[in-house]
């Protein structure tokens, strides 16, 4: 590596005191029976809270929720116009809705091949396993 690369890579690390990490989190909608309406309102105050400096120093969290509608053509329209906004892109795509939306999510991960960690239990979402 030549020396001014390293010298500004240094300067670099020493300006920065976290590295930013930026997700997209896919939450299912207030009173989902899906869902469940206790875990929507758990993970909107895990979202608020990392706001609020609970994280370590090295990583800083930015979070975008994003409430997921219930239909499977308004919840693909949506997060793919969500994920175009976003630029740089995200880092990666936290899917905390259950089947078949977390289908459609994943896919939409591989699409834009975006990592895709999903929260389902005895379902396995194969576009995501690019």
């Amino acid at each position: 590596m030549p020396p001014l690369v390293l010298f500004l890579w240094i300067l670099c690390l020493k300006s920065v005191n976290a590295l930013p990490l930026h997700l997209i989190a896919v939450f299912p909608q207030e009173g989902d029976p899906k869902g469940g309406s206790a875990l929507s309102r758990a993970l909107r105050k895990a979202v608020s809270d990392s706001d609020n400096g609970l994280f370590e120093r090295d990583v800083t969290l930015l979070a975008t929720p994003f409430f997921s509608p219930r239909a499977t053509n308004s919840l693909l329209v949506n997060l793919c116009n969500a994920l175009k906004r976003q630029q740089p892109p995200p880092a990666a795509l936290v899917s905390f809705v259950g089947p078949p939306l977390s289908f459609y999510v994943s896919l939409l991960g591989a699409h834009m091949k975006i990592p895709v960690m999903g929260m389902t239990r005895d379902y396995e979402d194969r576009p995501a396993k690019v």
